[in-house]
């Protein structure tokens, strides 16, 4: 499917207006964040793409820091949109990213940097899903889990890894995992976490597939998120903001953090948690983060305002978290549109400039948790997504 320019820009304009909801000028919507169900504990089919009709952006991101030094961020994407006559469904796509820590990486050609990434179509059964389980299947490769243990095979000419993710802290989401944008509350994110797993498993990379492949063992730790909108990314969130801190005493360190466009009035939700082994310390909704150091990263027409530090206070009743993150350090700068169909991408490009930052850091925590103080430093790693 050839899409023009003009056709394309055309689409995604009835796209939007088909998807966002209507709103007075002279007061924006609400932003209504979790709430408390009282249900059972999150299990893998939770995790499971939605089956519906209607439009879906979801992705299944992993974030690996092996013991060699490299950290890895793999993604896998399932799509579906329509608006009115216009439709793609069931599109999907993976993406990888293997780079040596330390060393900037905003383009293809960085030496020991190795990138991946492929499409499939659905319609055409290039991937499917379960519906009794949570397993995906694209072609040869595969995201499967029980719970508890996820495998994860991602093969590509220039990476090939196959892992096994052992949780060691329960799959979390904050209240229901849903947050509810507008006056009817029909526009939604879900969001889901794998907070903390032990990896194993192999990998291969090579420059083309005409160098032979060497495998590899690998270890190391990581941590993922299942993110699913029933709209564009774009139409819900200005920027998001993710922290990890995953010490090797078993402290963990967590926070994501959503910043709504005009349409909502740039409100925030966002969550922290603090866990030590399986034990969740504290959770809070009740989030701020203040910007400290902002530097404009100008890609093309966007300019995007790229946190290299900040602070965040997060508070439950009595507790308080109190979190310094500074000396940005840029792993990596990727567009989201390099994981999506090229039919979808072809819609999307001619309005939207969407740009991924990965930034590893220095925090400094203080930790007020059930009247006890302590304070904590390290090495942490932050995430920012520009869906604009």
């Amino acid at each position: 499917m050839n899409v023009s320019r003009r056709s394309a820009r055309c689409l995604l304009l009835l796209c939007m207006g088909a998807l966002s909801p209507a709103r007075s000028e002279a007061q924006a919507e609400p932003v209504r964040g979790w709430v408390e169900t009282g249900s059972l504990p999150l299990v893998a089919t939770d995790l499971a793409p939605w089956g519906g009709e209607g439009t879906s952006f979801e992705s299944y991101d992993f974030w690996v820091w092996l013991d060699d030094g490299r950290y890895m961020k793999l993604q896998f994407v399932v799509t579906s949109m329509r608006a009115g006559f216009f439709k793609i469904e069931r599109q999907g796509s993976l993406k990888a990213v293997v780079a040596p820590i330390g060393q900037s990486t905003t383009d293809d050609t960085t030496e020991g940097v190795f990138r991946a990434r492929r499409g499939f179509s659905g319609q055409d059964g290039e991937w499917s899903a379960s519906d009794d389980s949570f397993n995906l299947v694209f072609d040869d490769c595969y995201l499967r889990g029980d719970g508890r243990t996820f495998h994860l095979a991602l093969l590509d000419d220039r990476v090939k890894t196959e892992l096994e993710l052992t949780l060691s802290q329960p799959l979390w989401q904050a209240g229901d995992g849903v947050t509810r944008f507008g006056w009817d509350g029909e526009t939604t994110m879900t969001e889901q976490i794998l907070p903390r797993f032990a990896v194993t498993g192999r990998l291969s990379t090579r420059l083309s597939k005409s160098e032979p492949e060497q495998w590899h063992p690998v270890t190391g730790r990581g941590y993922a998120e299942h993110r699913r909108t029933s709209a564009f990314p774009s139409s819900v969130g200005e920027r998001w903001a993710s922290f990890r801190a995953l010490r090797e005493d078993g402290l963990t360190i967590e926070m994501n953090h959503l910043q709504t466009p005009d349409t909502y009035g740039h409100a925030t939700v966002g969550w922290l948690t603090v866990r030590l082994g399986e034990e969740l310390l504290f959770a809070s909704r009740d989030v701020v983060l203040k910007p400290v150091d902002v530097r404009n990263e100008a890609i093309e027409t966007s300019n995007y305002p790229v946190l290299y530090g900040y602070r965040v206070l997060a508070r439950d009743g009595a507790d308080e978290v109190e979190l310094t993150v500074t000396d940005g350090q840029l792993e990596l700068r990727d567009s989201p549109l390099a994981s999506v169909s090229p039919v979808l991408r072809a819609v999307l490009a001619s309005a939207l400039a969407p740009m991924d930052y990965e930034l590893s850091n220095r925090y400094e925590a203080r930790l007020r948790i059930g009247g006890s103080i302590a304070a904590v430093a390290g090495a942490g790693w932050t995430t920012l997504s520009y869906p604009k």
